[in-house]
Formats: structure tokens, sequence, C-alpha cells
């Protein structure tokens, strides 16, 4: 039996399910890559309760010229105009705030590595402290505790083809928990969380994380024990302003996660077990457990369970398994591929 502490929204008040199952797909490439930012910026912005709102935005002409505004230049899939880093043209950016958060504040911008045609690629920087400033078509805004979940680079797949996406966005009630997930060929390649903390720790500011994990094949579950436990991967400021990159912790056992090792079904309940997360730092200044996430869990690593598949199985459902992780899921079945 999984507790699920929150209630979690993936839609609109007139479509609760708006923001579940979207097919990013688009016979031009670029388009593809245009529908996935113009629907999680929108799945984000409207959801009933606690929905996320934009601070400032650029859609590589307009911007603003001085204090931020607030107005969504984001309106049509033109609108999105990638710009190299180094050199190159006018790019488009957004900065999204959530009051549920603290006020922290995600910044997604679509600045390529090295071309300004490389439309697969991102910049993701996320503010616990919402220090972002400045800004134009050519520069993006500054911030003095931004993380970077994505510097420039493969943001879901790693090519200029169009592919078959799955995307779904899911915002709890209260603002507190974000997950975007995206799954194709049959596997989750695409995992963005912006969270605030379960029982953090003392001194913790704003106890708040970001992350990005992603296969740029689309071949290959992310999210798995193998990214989230075993790499430092959800990123924070601890006290004093420190960057410390958590890892994902979970029960133990015999050199490894209870749910890597047990390998099936608890044989007493006769179900899949589910383990609590807990975010854990060992940078030296804020080394430690510095707390745990809400509704989030590892499950079993098993050949049996996997990508799509829904808890209970007989339904109706309430969960649903991405990679090695379980999170909150309406009663639908998941597209994977």
């Amino acid at each position: 039996m999984i507790t699920t502490e929150k209630t979690h929204q993936w839609g609109t008040a007139g479509d609760p399910l708006a923001h579940v199952n979207y097919n990013i797909y688009n016979a031009s490439a670029i388009e593809c890559q245009r529908n996935a930012w113009m629907f999680i910026k929108n799945a984000m912005k409207n959801v009933p309760d606690s929905p996320w709102t934009c601070v400032a935005s650029c859609d590589s002409v307009n911007y603003p010229a001085g204090a931020y505004d607030g107005v969504d230049h984001w309106d049509l899939n033109s609108d999105l105009v990638w710009g190299e880093i180094i050199g190159g043209g006018p790019k488009s950016w957004i900065i999204l705030e959530q009051a549920g958060l603290g006020g922290a504040q995600v910044m997604f911008a679509l600045e390529p590595s090295s071309y300004d045609t490389y439309y697969w690629q991102a910049e993701i920087r996320f503010s616990p402290g919402a220090t972002f400033y400045g800004g134009d078509n050519y520069t993006l805004p500054a911030s003095t505790d931004a993380c970077t979940p994505l510097n420039n680079n493969n943001w879901w797949n790693n090519s200029g083809s169009a592919y078959i996406g799955y995307l779904t966005v899911s915002v709890s009630t209260d603002g507190q928990c974000t997950r975007i997930v995206g799954c194709s060929n049959g596997t989750t390649n695409l995992f963005m969380m912006f969270d605030k903390a379960r029982l953090p720790e003392a001194g913790w500011p704003n106890p708040v994380v970001g992350l990005h994990d992603h296969d740029e094949g689309r071949n290959a579950d992310c999210c798995t024990y193998a990214t989230l436990n075993d790499s430092d991967i959800a990123l924070s400021r601890q006290s004093g302003n420190v960057f410390a990159a958590l890892y994902m912790g979970t029960i133990g056992m015999i050199g490894a996660c209870q749910g890597e090792y047990i390998g099936g079904i608890n044989t007493q309940l006769n179900e899949w077990e589910t383990y609590p997360i807990w975010l854990c730092s060992v940078t030296s200044l804020v080394r430690g457990t510095k707390g745990m996430l809400y509704d989030i869990w590892f499950g079993t690593a098993s050949p049996s369970i996997g990508t799509g598949d829904v808890y209970p199985p007989g339904g109706p459902y309430t969960h649903a398994m991405f990679g090695n992780i379980v999170l909150p899921w309406p009663d639908v079945v998941p597209l994977v591929s």
C-alpha cells in the first residue's frame, strides 16, 4: 500500500487530464521541440491550484527592458527561437516562479552549446532564492544563487530528428511538487523535478531542489538507481548559499539499495514494495542527510516491472512506475511508446 501525502493535478479545471500523455510529434523536428516546451510551460502555468507564474520572458525579440514585467511572450510556437551561447543569434527564454516553493524560480532557455540549429539543446537554471535579474534577446538573465540542472546540452533527445514522445506534467495543489515525465520507445527518458523537501534539516534557507535527468538516445530508462542514487543529481543551495548536489538515498542492504537487491514481490503481502527517498549531501561544508521527498519512491528493480506499469494492477490506478521510481498517477494507462 502506497500512502500519498499530497493532492496532485494533471490538468486544468475544465480538463483534469489535459497534461497527461501529450504526444509532441510533428513531422518537422523543430516543431517537436517547440511542442514539448510550449506544453511544459503551459501545463505548469494552467493548473487550477498553485500554478507557476511568469516572471519574465523573451521571444527572441521582445523582453523586459527594465524591471521584470511578468509578461509571457511565449504565445506561439514561432516565439521559440534558439541562439547559441557564443556568437549566436537572439534566443528565447522564460522564468517561472512557484509560491509553493517559497518563491523559487526556474528558467528554461533555448540556448544550444554550438549552433543555432541545435534546437534539441537547452539550458535549465533553478534559483531557490528567486534572484534572476537582467537578460535580453542575446544574453540570458543572471542569478546569484542559481543551480544548473542542464548546462547548454541535449535536454531530451540527441539529434535533430522528429520523434514520438509522450509528456506528462503534474503540480501538487500546494505547489510543492512539480514533476515532468517524458516517455518514448517504451522507456522513461526524461524526468524533471522542482520540489520542496520533506522534513528538511534545520538551517536550510529554502529547502527546495531542482533536477533534470534524461537518456538522450531515448532507448534506456533514466530515473534509475544508477542515475538518482549513485549520482548526485538533485541540486540545491544550503546554508550560507553553499551549492550542494544531492544523492537520492533509500533503504540499503548487502551493498545495494533494497529495491535493487530484493528482485521480486513481497511474498507475504503479494505486492511490489516501494521505498522512501532521502536527500543526502557529501559536500564538505554541508555534509549529511538534508531531508526527504514527498510522494516519490524507489520501486523494485526487476524485469517483471518497469516503465508504464501501474499500481494497483487491477485499478483504479493511483501510481505508476517510470524507470525505477514510482509517482502518483491518475486512473489512465501511461503511454510510453
